[in-house]
């Protein structure tokens, strides 16, 4: 059995070079640019996204990714470009557009209610845009099930369900 130097393999300098680089890079502060907003979720949460890899960040300011382990830099982080997540976008616009806009939810509510077959809503007073959505569907034909007056047959289903 032989003892001495373990082989190595030939490596170019350049190639070193850029590993070397690659690898310090996670070190050097990137800024932090972008934040975004879920506002379909109670409250309106917004996390800030790693600039490497493109996760929302769990805990604001620190001092590198979970994910990733990219250094993050928070210098100017409150003029973070807000947008609205991908997910929440779905939700939200039901796949009506591509980004968030005036008139936007207006239109995602005719888009629900012309692809129902009932309306369902929580609506405890007039005007706005509930009672406008809920008026279009009755406009439409649909059924208008409104779980704030307590009368429909789904609420007495679950409160006879917690009793």
């Amino acid at each position: 059995m032989k003892t001495g130097k373990p082989p190595c393999l030939p490596v170019s300098r350049d190639i070193l070079w850029h590993i070397l680089l690659a690898l310090a890079s996670y070190r050097v502060p990137r800024p932090v640019t972008e934040r975004v907003v879920f506002p379909d979720c109670s409250g309106a949460p917004s996390y800030y996204v790693c600039p490497r890899c493109g996760i929302t960040l769990e805990r604001e300011f620190a001092a590198f990714c979970d994910r990733c382990g990219q250094r993050l830099g928070w210098r100017g982080c409150r003029e973070a470009k807000i947008i609205v997540g991908r997910a929440a976008r779905r939700c939200l616009l039901s796949n009506t557009q591509e980004e968030y806009s005036d008139g936007c939810m207006h239109r995602r509510n005719r888009h629900l209610v012309d692809n129902s077959s009932v309306c369902v809503c929580y609506l405890n007073k007039d005007g706005g845009e509930t009672d406008y959505t809920v008026g279009y569907a009755r406009l439409k034909g649909l059924e208008a099930i409104n779980l704030a007056d307590g009368s429909s047959p789904a609420l007495a289903v679950t409160r006879k369900n917690t009793l």
